[in-house]
């Protein structure tokens, strides 16, 4: 519910209509002239209007509205986006905020009617005029919190920024994110190097937090990672089936050193890499948008880092600015098998039901 503008309209005009009934039935006896139902219309058709033609939508209507345009590519345009739960309290609170307006009118004529302050017809007037304003204030309320945009009328990819892929505004010679992705293959697999401290293997061992199945993966791609995690693992770390558990610490548990968990992470992202697309789930997600597991989102982060630092070494001249080196070990992202379970399931979730399709498929 609340997903789409028309839903918003909808469920705002039910509301609008109850409301004034309501208001009638609970002052009763109390007379709505002429004056009050061309005002009540008036605003109700303005909230319509303004409604439909605000430029913000759902990220359900957002998808739905880019797989439509795919087929028709002659005119290209760009929209803003809510996530799914924000637009639906955003949308909410616009409902009840439009009920604004018509509550002052009907105050001014409770107030006239049972003679308990005199308002007369100009101040009415005036009265309806700042309601209005309220109205066409009302909208823009979607500008609160984060937004993201896509590209209608042609291939939509949504990155990090919100921004068409392969657009810069960088001058010519920097290396761009498309650059980055084309020259994924080319590169290899890179593996973070640096030394754990102390520190880190403290905060390892102390590590409480489990990630969990998230509810929009489903149980065959979550399974399909499970055994696909698990097979490395014991490959890797030469241990049987039965030892392992979802919150089965990586060091601690399984006693795997920094060389297994640069061996598992190698294993894992080939696979990702060639079975999965792990490059086209890379560069196809949008990170702030989707749903998908924090540990993922590191993870994948992780990886572009390594890349892109990767890139400038082979190539210096094609950064403006050269790229910090990574500093982050797998086994600061990766803690427990069920982490592992998190990321697998996240990249085959998302090549089977792509968000939007990757070159190979259009």
């Amino acid at each position: 519910m609340l997903k789409t503008k028309s839903q918003v309209i909808f469920t705002a005009l039910i509301i609008y209509v109850v409301y004034i009934a309501g208001f009638h039935y609970y002052f009763e006896p109390i007379d709505y002239d002429i004056f009050f139902y061309c005002a009540a219309a008036l605003y109700a058709v303005s909230f319509s209007i303004w409604m439909a033609v605000q430029d913000y939508f759902s990220k359900s209507q957002a998808n739905t509205l880019a797989k439509s345009s795919e087929r028709h590519t002659a005119h290209k345009k760009t929209i803003k986006y809510k996530s799914d739960v924000s637009y639906a309290v955003l949308s909410l609170v616009v409902i009840l905020l439009s009920l604004v307006p018509v509550t002052l009118i009907l105050v001014s004529m409770l107030l006239n009617q049972r003679e308990i302050y005199h308002i007369s017809f100009i101040y009415q007037c005036l009265i309806f005029l700042v309601g209005y304003v309220i109205m066409f204030i009302i909208p823009y309320l979607y500008e609160i919190g984060k937004t993201h945009s896509i590209e209608l009328g042609g291939r939509s990819n949504i990155n990090n920024s919100g921004h068409k892929k392969g657009t810069s505004s960088s001058s010519e010679g920097v290396i761009d994110m498309s650059s980055w992705f084309n020259s994924w293959k080319e590169v290899g697999d890179v593996s973070p190097s640096p030394r754990v401290t102390e520190e880190t293997m403290s905060a390892i061992r102390n590590a409480g937090a489990v990630f969990h199945k998230k509810s929009w993966v489903s149980q065959t791609s979550y399974n399909e990672a499970v055994k696909l995690v698990d097979k490395i693992l014991i490959d890797s770390l030469g241990i049987n089936a039965y030892e392992i558990s979802p919150d089965a610490q990586l060091f601690n548990d399984l006693n795997a050193t920094e060389n297994d968990q640069k061996n598992i992470d190698n294993l894992i992202y080939q696979t990702l890499k060639e079975r999965y697309d792990f490059r086209s789930f890379c560069e196809k997600t949008d990170f702030d948008r989707a749903i998908i597991s924090t540990t993922t989102d590191k993870y994948t982060t992780n990886s572009i880092e390594q890349i892109l630092y990767t890139l400038y070494l082979q190539n210096p001249s094609s950064f403006t600015h050269p790229p910090k080196e990574p500093t982050t070990p797998i086994w600061d992202i990766v803690h427990t098998a069920e982490d592992w379970y998190d990321i697998v399931a996240d990249v085959i979730h998302y090549y089977y039901h792509p968000i939007y399709k990757t070159d190979s498929e259009e």
